[in-house]
């Protein structure tokens, strides 16, 4: 058994994650910039792959900065950012505000399979509103790479 003292000191003693895309949606950061504060450690609990280090995941809950906190480092954070009451998953749709999501598909030749394009907002999509029209947001080849290779892990390729 080992001592208390010999412990390492936890990450957090929060124990609720907010995933990181779900952060950015939140804070309106951009994904990049939110990445950066947390490697250069001026965003603190955030929590990474173990494959991935430098990929960021989530952050806890108890640790999400106040909007004050990030509009004094300079950025520009959502009017509507409330740490105390996150949103999560979803999209920004300029029609809707923030709304649940769809994933739009593509057929991916090299790969032979359907893998996912972009995220619609729900109520465009159920209106027949064509993607692109301030309502989606398009996956980063990464995302779709780490998608793909996600489905075949669980075997659903």
């Amino acid at each position: 058994m080992v001592r208390n003292q010999e412990r390492k000191p936890l990450v957090s003693e929060s124990i609720a994650t907010l995933r990181f895309e779900d952060f950015c949606l939140n804070t309106g950061l951009d994904r990049d910039v939110a990445a950066d504060l947390m490697r250069t450690g001026r965003l603190r609990g955030t929590w990474s792959s173990a494959t991935e280090p430098r990929r960021p995941v989530s952050v806890f809950m108890d640790d999400l900065p106040s909007r004050e906190a990030l509009v004094a480092m300079g950025l520009p954070v959502r009017d509507d950012y409330d740490p105390g009451a996150p949103r999560y998953g979803g999209i920004e749709c300029r029609t809707h505000g923030w709304a649940e999501s769809v994933l739009v598909m593509r057929y991916d030749v090299d790969l032979h399979r359907d893998v996912p394009d972009h995220s619609l907002c729900w109520e465009c999509s159920r209106a027949g509103v064509p993607p692109d029209s301030g309502n989606s947001t398009r996956h980063s080849p990464d995302w779709v790479t780490r998608w793909v290779q996600t489905q075949d892990e669980l075997g659903r390729s």
